[in-house]
């Protein structure tokens, strides 16, 4: 065979070939002298060389789907976090919330910074003995009210957020898994239950017709309700009122989950994160805010590994890790749940709201600066 591109010619071995002028060839009709072969060929071969040359006209190809651009920053570079804010480096912040102004929490006090400055009470006193490193805050801007819960161990601190003024100090019977606050109401699922602390009661009280294991819970301010996530004979997801009842319409919506959390945007969207029921792998997906069953998931399940979990909800984005408590951190989209941007190393409580972000790393509160993320 010949190179390729190069052009073949093929005798045919049938027949006797008869005897021919040294300086000719024979093509039937007589003889060619052999200079006029030659220069045919060249003519030939020119030829085949140009069409080669020529553009080749295919079916175009279907262009590949582009793989999502994600805005990976590194913690350690001024593109990924602003300069940390010192609080207490004596020991470190363990929680976070924020409405502006801030509330920090840590192991032996609350602060409350306001205009870049911060003051705090003690935790140490009468009524907190029992306060372990796991506690949360719990806030209701709208009511004047911040809470401080232990879960799972049931201590429950309520202070004024105007001026931290200790109101209530209390315990819960009952394992709390997660909690809520709405309309000046503290809501705790717990292990029996949803539990109500109505504004000036003495201890928590299982709401009516929502008895057994809660998973979660999340307030849902724009519709003026709760959302529970229900354990049991598979799980599902429960309305409740803000007089505190469990709504009929619509009925328990089941979820793809064996466990997990509910966090509701401001602005609305309602997501729902934790490991699969069925199959091994993490959840994260959207809910409808009327059928309350999944209407979507997000691309970034893919990349937790066993299970997601929801870090926090800003106004209109989510805020993501894996359910190993990895250092990755994502801002995921709330209303179309695609990936904005990722931190590969970035530990700590995370919060955002109106356009601003925080990471309490180290003791130290730390601005994220976010890029295609709004928070």
């Amino acid at each position: 065979m010949s190179a390729p591109g190069e052009v073949e010619f093929f005798v045919d071995g049938g027949a006797s070939l008869p005897a021919l002028d040294e300086d000719s060839v024979d093509f039937g009709q007589g003889q060619v002298p052999r200079w006029a072969v030659v220069i045919v060929a060249l003519l030939v071969a020119a030829v085949v060389a140009v069409l080669a040359a020529q553009p080749q006209h295919k079916p175009a190809a279907a262009a590949p789907t582009p793989e999502p651009v994600i805005s990976i920053v590194s913690p350690s570079s001024t593109s990924g976090l602003g300069m940390p804010i010192p609080i207490d480096q004596a020991t470190p912040v363990i929680d976070l919330a924020v409405s502006v102004p801030l509330f920090l929490l840590q192991p032996g006090h609350l602060y409350k910074i306001t205009d870049a400055t911060a003051f705090g009470v003690s935790l140490n006193g009468s009524g907190f003995t029992r306060l372990g490193t796991s506690a949360r805050l719990v806030l209701d801007a709208a009511a004047n009210r911040v809470w401080v819960v232990e879960a799972p161990g049931g201590e429950i601190i309520e202070f004024d957020a105007r001026n931290l003024h200790r109101l209530r100090t209390m315990h819960s019977q009952d394992s709390i898994r997660d909690a809520a606050a709405l309309r000046g109401h503290l809501y705790l699922a717990t292990s029996s239950g949803l539990a109500d602390v109505a504004p000036g009661a003495s201890e928590p009280r299982i709401l009516p017709g929502l008895s057994g294991f809660v998973a979660s819970v999340a307030a849902d301010p724009k519709r003026s309700r709760l959302l529970a996530l229900v354990l049991g004979n598979g799980a599902s997801i429960r309305q409740v009122t803000v007089a505190g009842t469990v709504s009929s319409a619509p009925g328990p919506a089941p979820v793809p989950v064996g466990g997990g959390m509910l966090r509701v945007t401001t602005d609305g969207t309602i997501w729902l994160g934790g490991f699969g029921s069925a199959i091994d792998g993490a959840v994260l997906v959207r809910l409808d805010p009327k059928t309350l069953k999944p209407v979507f998931g997000s691309p970034v399940a893919r990349r937790l590994g066993g299970s997601s979990w929801i870090e926090a909800a800003g106004d209109h984005d989510i805020w993501i890790r894996s359910g190993g408590d990895g250092d990755g951190l994502w801002c995921v989209d709330g209303r179309t749940g695609g990936i904005l941007q990722y931190w590969p190393r970035v530990q700590g409580a995370v919060t955002s709201r109106d356009g601003a972000a925080f990471v309490l790393m180290e003791g130290l509160l730390v601005p994220i600066v976010m890029q295609d993320c709004t928070g």
